[in-house]
């Protein structure tokens, strides 16, 4: 590995990236080095924005919005579930737009209903 990669990887340490996300961004600029066949280092910051115009115009990606489930789907959905506890994982899944992992991690003390909140600690990116 270069001084410079773990450089990078070290600040991002630091600043507690997730570990993808740090993938990521090592793997975007190993992008950035390949287009113009040269260290990142060595690219100027003109350079950096035509980079960022390239991708913008030449592999955007056209991103479709997610399905949303009509109410009579919501009830056949709901409805299909074998117990009150999967119901409520469900529901409180769903109406709090929370993920699988959030979801599994939500401990009672974490919902508020007199306030109508959840509470979701180390979700995404290690937020609370």
């Amino acid at each position: 590995m270069t001084p410079l990669r773990q450089k990078m990887i070290n600040d991002m340490k630091l600043r507690r990236f997730a570990i993808g996300i740090q993938k990521l961004y090592v793997y975007a600029v190993e992008d950035l080095a390949k287009y113009y066949n040269r260290s990142p280092d060595l690219i100027s910051e003109e350079e950096a924005h035509g980079y960022l115009l390239y991708l913008q115009e030449e592999r955007k990606h056209t991103r479709k919005l997610p399905t949303i489930f009509s109410r009579s789907e919501l009830i056949k959905l709901f409805d299909a579930t074998d117990s009150l506890r999967n119901l409520m994982i469900l529901t409180s899944a769903y109406s709090a737009g929370l993920r699988v992992s959030e979801v599994v991690s939500l401990k009672l003390d974490h919902i508020e209903s007199s306030r109508k909140l959840i509470r979701v600690e180390q979700g995404k990116g290690n937020k609370d």
